[in-house]
C-alpha cells in the first residue's frame, strides 16, 4: 500500500473496530474489512514516522514564508 495513493481518514474507536474513509471525485466509501483497515493503519504509521512534529512543521513553514518574502 503506497502512502501516496491518496488521502484517507482512519477512524479509531474505543469500543468499536477501526474504519477507513476514502473520498473520491464523485463519492466516498468506508472500509470495514480487517485487511483493508490494517493496510491503512500501516500507511498511517509510515506517514507518521516521516512527518515533522507540529513545532518543526511551524518552523519549516515560517522559514518558507521568510524566503518567499525576501524573493517574491
Amino acid at each position: 500500500m503506497s502512502c501516496l495513493a491518496g488521502p484517507f481518514l482512519l477512524f479509531n474507536f474505543e469500543d468499536a473496530a477501526s474504519i477507513v474513509h476514502l473520498e473520491h471525485h464523485r463519492s466516498g466509501v468506508f472500509l470495514y474489512d480487517d485487511g483493508d483497515v490494517k493496510a491503512y493503519k500501516i500507511a498511517a504509521a509510515v506517514v507518521g514516522r516521516a512527518a515533522l512534529s507540529p513545532a518543526d512543521s511551524g518552523t519549516f513553514i515560517n522559514s518558507l514564508i521568510k524566503k518567499l518574502e525576501k524573493n517574491p
